[in-house]
């Protein structure tokens, strides 16, 4: 058993930015009661949290599995959590927390993130790479880990990330002054680490398409950037056809768990310059959370897998994803 009115030796306060577990290893020894798995957040626990700080809870509980919690710096890190649990899976628990501060959690390869409701909707899909140059991509694609000091600012954590990569950055300025105690971003993929990084700021990224380089941009303007690469007076997309994405080239690889499908698809939608449309009988339902999985997906196999998980239909016409209740 647990319990977390006990002081925590290690806790490494990456609260004051976004929350993710980022898996380490999934050999951790077996508690008393619980099961391996390959899956660390499938392993059963007795856990016993009485009235103590978000931060020491989803870092002691990450220490168990031998995770890395990252919480979102949009949630406070202070808020008192109570939870008993038993037998219960580390992400059960772990959704349980976020359920108390009105969070949500992306569970999508070897991430974890416990944020608000946008912030996740920024993980579901990684900004697309397709036109990038292929350096780019390969370097985007490239896994590293990230380690930063006490009183280390995000930017500079951001900028010498992409530099040791060679990878130059645009807009740097976005990301605001702040200062983080000393934290860790296990070994993952370059693009995605990224992507944990500025999202707590409600910022997002997309590649250059001319340089080896990448640009930071506000959330809310993400979808008026452009992705492909940029037309001489002479060149002009196909009339019809979004020019920011190359729709068909993209392939989802994630796992939602517990988040509002309207969210889940309209990052969908904006990432891939199209307009989502939900009828008013599946508006209701839209707004439910819900808990889906996808590998190696086309945009049509991801939106289908997404709508279905809540029972509901997608159709995409054109430019258009219209999620409705009638086939």
């Amino acid at each position: 058993m647990i319990d977390l009115t006990k002081p925590c030796r290690e806790v490494s306060l990456a609260a004051v930015m976004t929350v993710g577990a980022l898996v380490l290893a999934s050999n951790a020894p077996a508690l008393a009661g619980s099961q391996q798995s390959d899956d660390p957040l499938a392993r059963r626990i007795d856990v016993v949290w009485r009235d103590v700080p978000l931060s020491q809870a989803a870092h002691r509980l990450a220490q168990v599995v031998e995770v890395t919690a990252f919480i979102d710096r949009r949630l406070d890190p202070h808020a008192r959590v109570t939870l008993r649990a038993n037998g219960v899976s580390a992400r059960d628990a772990f959704l349980q927390l976020a359920q108390q501060v009105e969070a949500v959690i992306v569970d999508r390869a070897e991430l974890v993130y416990l944020g608000p409701s946008e912030g996740a909707a920024t993980l579901v899909a990684a900004p697309p790479l397709g036109s990038a140059p292929r350096a780019t991509q390969r370097l985007l694609k490239r896994k590293k880990k990230i380690v930063w000091n006490r009183l280390a600012m995000p930017r500079e954590i951001i900028e010498q990330a992409l530099a040791e990569e060679r990878i130059t950055i645009e807009n740097a300025n976005l990301v605001p002054h702040d200062l983080w105690d000393a934290g860790t971003l296990p070994t993952a993929p370059v693009a995605d680490q990224l992507s944990v990084l500025l999202t707590g700021f409600g910022l997002t990224w997309h590649a250059d398409p001319q340089r080896t380089g990448v640009v930071v941009l506000e959330l809310s303007n993400a979808t008026a950037q452009p992705i492909a690469p940029r037309l001489t007076p002479r060149e002009t997309p196909p009339a019809g056809v979004p020019s920011a994405v190359a729709v068909e080239q993209q392939r989802y690889t994630l796992r939602v768990q517990e988040q509002p499908l309207e969210a889940v698809l309209g990052q969908i939608a904006e990432r891939s310059g199209m307009e989502l449309r939900i009828t008013p009988g599946a508006a209701p339902i839209a707004a439910q959370r819900t808990s889906f999985s996808v590998r190696e997906a086309s945009l049509d196999e991801l939106l289908e897998a997404a709508a279905a998980s809540a029972g509901l239909v997608v159709r995409r016409i054109e430019s258009i994803i219209e999620v409705t209740t009638v086939r």
